[in-house]
């Protein structure tokens, strides 16, 4: 069974969104038009808005079950400790790279 255009669209984002936190703080807008046009060209201006609007509503609402689970775990859990390093933040203070990597870049 085939991925919905809207099913693409949210696991692209996410891949990308997961993969940026990784390194450099990325261009919401860019990424919106790249994907609309490589791989889901049935969304409209409209459908496209609104996910983004779903998907900032669902992390935003979700941080406090992830910060929960992450607290009942502790950071000695073995599915920390692959992440153990972190990314180099190239100069940048982990709030710096906070800041750059809000969702406040609506299309």
């Amino acid at each position: 069974m085939a991925l919905s255009d809207r099913e693409k669209f949210i696991m692209h984002m996410i891949a990308v969104m997961t993969l940026a936190t990784m390194g450099e703080p990325i261009d919401i807008q860019l990424l919106q038009k790249e994907i609309r046009k490589g791989r889901v060209r049935k969304l409209t201006d409209k459908e496209v808005n609104q996910l983004w609007e779903d998907m900032k509503e669902e992390i935003l609402n979700g941080k406090a079950v992830y910060d929960e689970m992450v607290a009942s775990l502790g950071m000695n859990n073995d599915v920390f400790k692959r992440f153990a390093s972190k990314p180099k933040r190239r100069g940048r203070t982990n709030d710096e790279y906070d800041d750059e990597m809000t969702f406040d870049n609506d299309m």
